[in-house]
């Protein structure tokens, strides 16, 4: 008599702890993406500083040369001459 009642509870407990495994192994499924998607945004966070950094260097140097009195030309493209073209020899 106390036979089946010990192998009763024990199969009980080995139900109960299959369920908390499988609960356990899909709460983990199911957070895996997320763990993925919260490093893409950190990875791109990372790239959109970098890229930030680069334009607004850009900008600064678009805006010193704004404020040249004599911009430096280096032959190429002129706004009044247009192409004047390259001389390879």
């Amino acid at each position: 008599m106390f036979g089946n009642i010990l192998t009763n509870v024990s199969v009980g407990l080995h139900k109960d702890e299959v369920k908390l495994r499988k609960l356990l192994g899909e709460l983990y499924e199911f957070k895996r993406p997320i763990a993925a998607l919260e490093v893409m945004c950190r990875e791109r966070a990372v790239l959109a500083k970098r890229e930030m950094e680069y334009w607004l260097a850009e900008a600064e140097e678009w805006k010193q040369l704004r404020k040249s009195p004599d911009p430096p030309v280096e032959g190429g493209v002129t706004a009044i001459e247009g192409y004047t073209g390259f001389n390879y020899q």
